[in-house]
C-alpha cells in the first residue's frame, strides 16, 4: 500500500536529534605551530571578513559570529548560547564540536576551532 502521510519522527532531513547541547570544547594544539594572540585575532578577523564567500546566508553567519564571541567567553552561558541560535534557526551539528552549524535550509556553517577557542600553543605575552 502506501503512506497516507510523513512527518520526521525525531531532528530534521539531515539527521540532527534537535539542537545538539552546547558544550566546552576540548584543549587542542593549532597544527600551524604557535602563534601570539595578535596573530591568533588577526586569523580571526580575516576568517570572519572573507565568511561571505563561503556561502550561506549574511545573516547566519553574523549570529554564528556573534555565538563564537560568547562562547570564547570561558564563563559564557552556555544555555544563552543555545538559546541564540536556536533562536535564529540554526542547530549546532555535533555536541563535541561548536565548529559545524545548520541553518534552516540544511546549509552548513564550518568554523575554524580558532574562532571558538584558544590553542594551547598560543604564545602569551
Amino acid at each position: 500500500m502506501g503512506c497516507a502521510g510523513s512527518s520526521p519522527a525525531k531532528g530534521d532531513a539531515r539527521g540532527l536529534e534537535a539542537t545538539a547541547r552546547v558544550v566546552r570544547a576540548q584543549p587542542w594544539v593549532d597544527p600551524d605551530g604557535p602563534m601570539t594572540m595578535a596573530e591568533l585575532e588577526a586569523k580571526r578577523e580575516m576568517f570572519w571578513e572573507t565568511q561571505p564567500m563561503y556561502g550561506g546566508e549574511r545573516v547566519v553567519w553574523d549570529q554564528i559570529q556573534g555565538a563564537c564571541a560568547l562562547y570564547l567567553d570561558p564563563d559564557a552561558d552556555l544555555e544563552l548560547i543555545e538559546t541564540i541560535l536556536e533562536s535564529a534557526g540554526i542547530q549546532v551539528a555535533s555536541p563535541n564540536s561548536f565548529t559545524s552549524f545548520y541553518d534552516e535550509r540544511g546549509f552548513r556553517y564550518a568554523i575554524p576551532m580558532y574562532c571558538v577557542t584558544i590553542p594551547t600553543n598560543v604564545k602569551r605575552a
